[in-house]
């Protein structure tokens, strides 16, 4: 989640680093300054520039880039930003990509029936190719030469800079990784571990219930998961025909794992009514990966993993800002556990 600066902000930003934004934007105008719990974002017209916030946002700044440079080999049917330039080496470090077009939707205009039909077909549509470009892969890679070989004039994306890489030219992987076997029984000891401390007794037993229902999720890699594909990562054009989605940014999180994760974020942003639209349209053969019609419980089944998975953003948020001391985040996320 991002805020927009006022002007005040903006120009702390702008001026804070002039130098910088100078060389990284070359004459791009900025329109606009946001700030979310990672990173702050200068848009140019053409051009994003993502200053990160804390040393454990630098930190992932490599990784991020590696996942957007993995989806130049792909085509989901949307834009995605397109990384031109990393330093992880500087204060602050950085990331430059492309800008994607598009605003975010207001939740409200789904009140409207045409409008509802037109998000659910894009969604949809997103969703189908997420899967498509998963199926029967490991790993979803990308040759970085393929990136480097259409950039603007001055950049050039795919080499470690001394600092980073302890003197070696290496260049950057382009990967988007299978999620780890294990990864909601670690988020579960982490909340034990670093959050219980935090909460009230009663906050602990909600807890335990929404960390419980984790236990029976399976283990799945069959499609490309974004990992927060809601709110403002989607970003939709006016057309004749209703919103049309035309990209999706922020690929922080993306991995191989199960869709039903990306299916909550979106209930978490449109509400359960767009959910049950969107599960019903899906093909349930599809949506669980089989290789022949599945029987009616598939829907069910993807419902309840959902369900699991959306009742622990309050836990994701709170564990985020734990780890990168962000007491505002982490008091958000605790807020119903105190």
């Amino acid at each position: 989640m991002t805020r927009r600066l006022g002007h005040r902000s903006v120009r702390a930003v702008l001026d804070g680093h002039r130098t910088l934004l100078a060389r990284l934007l070359r004459g791009d105008e900025v329109t606009e300054v946001r700030e979310g719990q990672f990173h702050t974002v200068v848009m140019g017209s053409e051009i994003v520039v993502c200053l990160a916030r804390t040393p454990a946002a630098a930190r992932r700044l490599p990784d991020r880039a590696a996942r957007l440079a993995a989806l130049t080999g792909v085509d989901i049917g949307v834009l995605v930003p397109k990384p031109l330039a990393l330093d992880v080496s500087g204060d602050p470090a950085y990331l430059v990509t492309t800008l994607v077009p598009g605003a975010p939707l207001d939740p409200a205009t789904l009140e409207d029936p045409a409008v509802a039909a037109a998000v659910v077909r894009g969604c949809h549509a997103v969703l189908a190719a997420l899967y498509s470009v998963a199926a029967g892969r490991s790993v979803l890679d990308c040759d970085v030469d393929t990136v480097r070989s259409d950039l603007p004039a001055g950049f050039d994306f795919g080499r470690r800079s001394s600092v980073a890489s302890g003197g070696a030219d290496s260049q950057w992987p382009a990967a988007i990784p299978p999620a780890h076997p294990d990864r909601w029984g670690r988020f579960a000891d982490d909340i034990r571990t670093r959050l219980y401390p935090l909460m009230s007794a009663e906050g602990r037993l909600r807890a335990d219930a929404e960390l419980a229902a984790l236990d029976s999720l399976p283990y799945r890699t069959n499609a490309l998961v974004h990992g927060d594909l809601g709110g403002e990562n989607l970003l939709w054009e006016r057309s004749s025909t209703g919103p049309r989605l035309v990209g999706v940014v922020d690929w922080d999180s993306a991995c191989l794992a199960d869709r039903a994760e990306d299916y909550a974020a979106l209930s978490a942003t449109f509400g359960h009514r767009f959910l049950n639209r969107l599960v019903e349209l899906s093909d349930p053969a599809v949506t669980d990966g089989a290789q022949t019609p599945t029987t009616p419980s598939s829907r069910p089944d993807l419902v309840r993993r959902i369900t699991a998975i959306r009742a622990t953003f309050a836990l994701q948020q709170a564990l985020a800002g734990h780890h990168d001391n962000d007491s505002a985040e982490l008091a958000d996320g605790l807020a119903g556990y105190r």
